[in-house]
Parts: structure tokens; C-alpha cells; sequence
């Protein structure tokens, strides 16, 4: 990264659930980016670049822009964390640079679960420490994301 580059994150909004079978939709295209840890049982997320099966202790990131559609397994539910975010680098989605596969798998794990916990907690307040503490757990979150799978850069190169 170029001492010139500036990384923020912002939530806008999120919460751990217990879906039912009306959890589904076609066609969607957020602004955001959505991050998903599954806690139990299974989603579906279909993409145009593939088909994704999420179960317990996986984590789904769909970026921003992303055409999808999402629906519970033939398993019929499934309990999950949840948030829509802004990771920006100079600006402009972090994930129009980087390219992270849409999945990875954690297993259950007490630290990622704390992390959301603490976005989720502290996300809607305006008091100062509560925003600074909620950008750094985003951007923990996204980083413990990107240190466990394979990851292109795709940034032009210095010149």
C-alpha cells in the first residue's frame, strides 16, 4: 500500500438473525457491501460468477454492486450476523482493487463473533469514541476476512 492511501469504513446498518423462509429476494443490487457470518444452518447466494452455499462458519462477502440473489437452503434456516458497509480506499470501493472470493470458511470463532458484536452495538451512536471504535472493528473484520483466504491485488502499479 502507497503511504498516500486512505482506508476508511463506515457501517450503515446490520444485525444478528434468525432467518425464516421469507428471507429471499432476486435481482438485488446493493450500494453496499454485505458481510455475512453464519452462525447455523445454510443461505443460498447466487451471483452471475457463481453459486454459493454459506453454512455455519463461513463468511460471505458480497460487494458493493453486486447483482444477486439469496434464499435459504432446503435446510429452511439459518442463523447469521449481517452488516452493510463501506470499505473505501482513496475514496473508491476497496474491492474494486482487491478481488476476494465471496467465501471463505472460519469455523465458529468467539474473536469474529465479538468484532460484530461490537459494530453492532456501538454502530448507531454518534458519540465519537463509539464511531472511531466502530470504523477500526470494520476494518478487523475485513482484515481477518483477508488474512484467511487468497486474494488478488489489482491496482495498477507504480510507474
Amino acid at each position: 500500500m502507497r503511504s498516500t492511501e486512505n482506508l476508511t469504513a463506515t457501517f450503515h446498518h446490520g444485525e444478528h438473525v434468525s432467518l425464516t423462509k421469507f428471507w429471499q429476494d432476486k435481482d438485488v443490487i446493493c450500494p453496499n457491501t454485505k458481510v455475512f457470518y453464519i452462525l447455523s444452518g445454510e443461505i443460498v447466494i447466487e451471483t452471475d460468477e457463481e453459486r454459493i452455499l454459506g453454512k455455519e462458519g463461513d463468511m460471505v462477502l458480497i460487494p458493493a454492486g453486486t447483482r444477486h440473489d439469496y434464499h435459504l437452503s432446503d435446510k429452511g434456516f439459518a442463523s447469521k450476523y449481517w452488516m452493510h458497509v463501506d470499505i473505501l480506499l482513496d475514496g473508491k470501493n476497496l474491492f474494486d482493487f482487491y478481488s476476494l472470493p465471496f467465501k471463505i470458511h472460519v469455523d465458529k470463532n468467539e474473536y469474529l463473533e465479538n468484532l460484530f458484536e461490537t459494530v453492532l452495538r456501538l454502530g448507531k451512536s454518534e458519540k465519537l469514541s463509539h464511531k472511531l471504535t466502530t470504523s477500526s472493528t470494520l476494518l478487523s473484520i475485513i482484515s481477518f476476512y483477508a488474512e484467511h483466504c487468497e486474494y488478488l491485488d489489482n491496482r495498477p502499479g507504480d510507474e
